[in-house]
């Protein structure tokens, strides 16, 4: 096991439905700009186990991802295929009738 230790800062933030707080922990200071209100300073030590893979997650992250945007460009092609299918099809208009 490999022991790491994370240290950031804790800040609130008031819920606008029933004004209560919500705690969150940022590795970085100065979210008062974002309407946060600051805690305190934190420190979080885990033990990360020797079986961790990060290239694992990554790998699935990655396909993930990869799918994702194929789902966005399958729907942009069938987007564009049915504007240039409206713009070419072909109008019928009725043959004026003799008098």
């Amino acid at each position: 096991m490999q022991t790491i230790e994370i240290t950031g800062h804790i800040y609130a933030q008031r819920n606008a439905w029933d004004n209560s707080l919500n705690y969150t922990f940022f590795t970085f200071d100065g979210m008062e700009a974002h309407g946060y209100l600051y805690v305190c300073p934190h420190k979080i030590v885990a033990e990360v186990p020797d079986s961790f893979n990060p290239v694992a997650a990554e790998v699935a992250a990655l396909e993930k991802e990869r799918e994702n945007v194929r789902a966005e460009l399958n729907a942009r092609i069938k987007q564009i295929n049915d504007r240039i299918a409206n713009l070419t099809c072909i109008e019928h208009t009725p043959a004026q009738e003799a008098a």
